[in-house]
């Protein structure tokens, strides 16, 4: 008799996390639950550079462990004969600063990493941009959009079951699930009442801009709004971002808010003055100071579930989308083993 996991939440956290259950643990029948699938997760919207972002206090040493895992499982989607067709690309960029930052503990995952010299970045950049120092590398870039997709796919392929609800309490699937699986982002503030949550409303521009071809993040200082001109390969759009707004629940676009990201952006580099705007999306990114990426027994009534809990991933959900999912099918995995040995006792 198979075990049966429900995955709530089929964004970029969500959806790896089923495949890695499905195709790692045996016996197992995975369903999927999500109110919204791609293309309407927060995840289809970002822009899927790989660079930790909004991380929170997250031990370095976990979070180089998840972002490296992540990097190597899309380096070799890269190396595959798919990985044009499902969104990832290699792109070089700079990270610009207006005081000196010593190398991210990152530096060793992405390719050619270097501290770049005033002299450099004004060859680029206009003088009066007030940024003097940076770094060059070059990253990857996941679009979403045709990422989740292919990994549905591979979700179903493998037997994965696919049920549209909004579940309101995790009471609701007691019944149902040997274990439940948390990766709902912000909406846990809610479902397990969970008010160290913190939506981080990000608003970003596409512009029609083929002649970009570069990654260019521009980071202030604190309490500034970083910007960044991420291009998406394989399309002729690039993403003009962005806000991190603390505590905005609302997902309207705001005019002003876009107005500025494009004035700044274009400040910055000039020739997208010329670019069309071609799109505007708002979402929210699930802050929390800590990932939660733990197991908790949840006792409804008579039933106790256990219940692993994966969200909180901040600006990071494609950075380390894939190491979180292989850490949650861990503690799935010892989830039925504990709950094996009960029912053989019986």
């Amino acid at each position: 008799m198979k075990r049966k996991v429900g995955v709530i939440g089929a964004g970029v956290i969500g959806l790896p996390t089923a495949v890695n259950i499905i195709e790692n643990i045996p016996d197992v029948e995975v369903t999927l639950i999500s109110e919204k699938f791609s293309p309407d997760t927060t995840g289809d919207g970002s822009a899927g550079w790989w660079e930790p972002y909004l991380i929170g206090d997250n031990p370095p040493l976990k979070m180089k462990r998840w972002g490296k895992a992540t990097w190597d499982h899309l380096t070799a989607l890269l190396r595959s004969e798919i990985g044009a067709d499902i969104g990832i690309q290699l792109v070089a960029g700079y990270n610009l600063f207006k005081t000196f930052q010593q190398a991210p503990d990152w530096k060793d995952e992405v390719l050619g990493f270097r501290q770049v010299s005033r002299d450099e970045l004004l060859q680029i950049f206009p003088a009066d941009t007030g940024f003097n120092y940076g770094w060059a590398f070059t990253s990857l870039v996941t679009e979403c959009s045709k990422y989740l997709p292919w990994l549905m796919k591979r979700f179903q392929k493998q037997g994965g079951r696919v049920q549209q609800r909004r579940v309101k309490t995790i009471g609701e699937l007691v019944a149902e699930y040997d274990v439940v699986v948390n990766c709902t982002g912000v909406a846990s503030y809610d479902l397990v009442n969970d008010k160290k949550v913190i939506p981080y409303k990000g608003q970003l521009i596409k512009v029609h801009a083929p002649w970009i071809t570069m990654t260019y993040i521009f980071i202030g200082g604190a309490g500034s709004t970083t910007r960044y001109v991420i291009p998406v390969p394989g399309s002729d759009f690039v993403v003009l971002g962005g806000t991190a707004d603390a505590g905005r629940w609302d997902t309207d676009i705001d005019p002003k808010d876009g107005s500025e990201i494009y004035k700044r952006c274009c400040k910055l580099m000039p020739s997208l003055k010329s670019a069309k705007i071609i799109g505007e999306w708002a979402g929210l990114r699930p802050g929390r100071s800590l990932v939660r990426l733990e197991r908790e027994d949840m006792k409804f009534g008579p039933h106790t579930i256990p219940v692993v809990h994966n969200y909180g991933h901040g600006g990071s959900g494609v950075t380390l989308h894939w190491g979180c999912a292989q850490d949650a099918t861990e503690l799935v995995r010892e989830c039925l083993q504990e709950r094996q040995k009960i029912q053989s006792k019986l």
